[in-house]
């Protein structure tokens, strides 16, 4: 999958259930691309999905003063390591 389609899959994961819905609320569009762009990263070094929940979960614990655990983000997690090439 190439980088900028593998982002905008992983982007359309995250936005499904994203940390304060802030896109819905009337957050620009590109609100999270930030942390997507970590994300893309963190699942190029994980070797299974519960190590990209936990990726995730630091990424966005960091961005947004969040306390979540990993289990919160599982299911994005499992999905978007079903992308991994």
């Amino acid at each position: 999958m190439e980088s900028k389609d593998l982002f905008n899959e992983v982007k359309r994961i995250i936005l499904i259930k994203a940390p304060y819905n802030l896109i819905e609320k009337g957050a620009p569009e590109n609100e999270y691309d930030s942390e997507i762009h970590t994300i893309v990263w963190a699942l190029k070094q994980s070797t299974n999905s519960d190590d990209l929940a936990q990726h995730i979960a630091q990424i966005f614990n960091k961005a947004f003063s969040l306390e979540d655990p990993p289990e919160t983000y599982k299911d994005q997690a499992i999905e978007i390591f079903k992308l991994k090439s």
